[in-house]
């Protein structure tokens, strides 16, 4: 065959739902490195279509893996299989060498048909313990791949710890997106998932925390208030320029218990106040992701329940500790994993 008219290689990805079943896509693959048709499978209408607008996206149909009672559950199987024939037509046409998934409900039908298909399978786990996701598609990947050194999965011979990919343009310096004045800069991270909880026990404590330090507030799309304090300035959301900069300027953040969240703090070497969703919100991923940082003394972990005068103290008792806490991150996370993985996909072209 002639090289000039040698298919592409193709790769397929899918997840979604949240960022951290997205973003890491784009930190792999959206790189000057990449040569792959890039295809990826997400939900009809979910944040992701929106995300990986700039790649050959396709929706196909997915019913939620739900934990609660709901009606439903009657009809999500009737959309999952639908999600599974819709994925089995694409991948049939499109033939690509390898599917990766980062997990999200979205995914499993994808997996699944490529599991019929015979096409290799690489699935990422974010959290430190395997997502209902992970655990119903785990028996039909190639290989498994886990950020956290002691996340236990029920296939020890085909699992392999290389990290969580970031987007690295996350960790450009550029002094000039955010100003701040002479104080100290506390970064919050409300966003999407969880932040009234947190937005809430912010503006209990609000005028003590201004006393001390500067605040940027994250309080996600359509949660702004109104506000005039002196030193405190809200935004719905940052774009990755303006996340740069705030990894540069601020002195701690404070942040929900997602992974993704977590290891980019962790990667700008930010000392880390963590709030995690709990049991009732969540799988409780979100707790063990933090005692896995807070026992590497990365930061420290608050609850929603915790009274205003234990958020004012743990919040200054990591300022206080800000030079021994980034002394800490040494042996903490860095990009050098982007590279791993793709090094370690390579394999499948």
């Amino acid at each position: 065959m002639n090289p000039k008219n040698k298919p592409q290689n193709c790769i397929v990805c899918t997840g979604g739902g949240t960022a951290g079943h997205v973003f890491p896509h784009q930190a792999l693959f959206d790189h000057p490195s990449i040569s792959l048709r890039k295809v990826y499978i997400g939900s009809l209408e979910g944040p992701e279509k929106q995300w990986m607008q700039h790649w050959e996206y396709y929706g196909i149909s997915s019913g939620k893996l739900r934990r609660y009672k709901s009606f439903y559950h009657l009809i999500d199987p009737f959309f999952v299989i639908l999600g599974f024939l819709q994925s089995l037509r694409i991948l049939f046409k499109i033939k690509p060498q390898l599917v990766f998934s980062k997990g999200g409900y979205v995914s499993a039908p994808v997996v699944w048909a490529a599991w019929c298909l015979r096409i290799p399978i690489v699935i990422h786990e974010s959290d430190r313990t395997l997502a209902l996701t992970t655990r119903l598609t785990a028996p039909f990947a190639t290989q498994i791949l886990i950020t956290f050194p002691d996340t236990k999965t029920p296939y020890p011979q085909k699992t392999q710890c290389l990290g969580l990919p970031l987007r690295e343009e996350l960790f450009l310096k550029d002094p000039n997106l955010i100003k701040t004045t002479q104080k100290p800069l506390l970064c919050i991270l409300g966003g999407s998932l969880g932040a009234l909880g947190i937005n809430k026990k912010i503006h209990e404590i609000l005028p003590q925390l201004l006393e001390k330090m500067d605040i940027l507030h994250i309080v996600g799309k359509g949660k702004e208030t109104p506000h005039s304090e002196k030193g405190y300035t809200q935004k719905a959301f940052l774009e990755s320029k303006e996340m740069a900069a705030l990894f540069q300027k601020a002195d701690i953040i404070l942040t929900r218990g997602g992974a993704t969240a977590l290891f980019e703090c962790a990667t700008a070497k930010i000392p880390m106040v963590i709030v995690p969703l709990g049991n009732k919100a969540s799988r409780g991923d979100q707790l063990i992701n933090a005692e896995y940082f807070q026992n590497k003394g990365w930061g420290k972990i608050l609850s929603e329940e915790d009274s205003a005068e234990q958020w004012i103290k743990t919040i200054l008792e990591v300022l206080e500790n800000r030079n021994q806490i980034i002394e800490s991150f040494k042996d903490g996370p860095s990009l050098e994993v982007n590279h791993r993985i793709r090094s370690y996909l390579e394999t499948y072209f």
